[in-house]
């Protein structure tokens, strides 16, 4: 059965980015409520991949501009339980959730950082991308990351000291 929800999952997301100049917007947000229903009758049986995905059509952009489906608390719940079922990608995104500064989260640049770490060896592009960028701010003495990261830091019982500890590579671009 799961993988009958996916096929069809897969053959609109075909008809949608093949057909793309021939379909309304109407049709498009007609179709992308079908992939909603088929992902949510997958990601209910703890699939990560179905999760991820179902995640991004809650996400505030995608197949349409806006999108129709946009919703932040939808986006994060399912990125959670993607992300808690192994899916690196979602490891990757909620990295960014946590790190950015407007999210329903709360920012939280450790923890943002340590799910990054978690996704970036296994082969993420998000997570390599974000990776490499984070470590060069890291460095930078005037970074607003690495400011605002040593901060959290200082307010964290042991100051950090687990993190870094864990973190070596976060601890050397710190200079620590």
């Amino acid at each position: 059965m799961k993988k009958t929800y996916l096929s069809l999952y897969s053959e609109i997301n075909d008809l949608l980015y093949n057909n793309n100049e021939l379909i309304t917007f109407n049709q498009g947000k007609r179709l992308i409520k079908i992939q909603i229903e088929v992902l949510e009758c997958v990601a209910k049986e703890e699939n990560h991949v179905a999760q991820y995905e179902l995640a991004l059509r809650y996400a505030d952009s995608g197949y349409l501009n806006p999108n129709p489906f946009y919703n932040n608390r939808k986006y994060i719940k399912w990125l959670l339980r993607s992300a808690k079922n192994g899916n690196i990608e979602a490891l990757a995104s909620l990295s960014v959730e946590y790190m950015s500064e407007n999210n329903i989260l709360g920012r939280n640049i450790v923890k943002g950082l340590s799910l990054l770490k978690q996704a970036y060896p296994k082969g993420s592009s998000l997570a390599s991308l974000n990776y490499k960028i984070n470590i060069k701010h890291l460095k930078n003495k005037k970074s607003e990351l690495r400011i605002q990261l040593l901060e959290e830091l200082d307010n964290l019982p042991d100051k950090g000291n687990e993190f870094l500890k864990m973190h070596l590579d976060y601890a050397n671009a710190l200079g620590r």
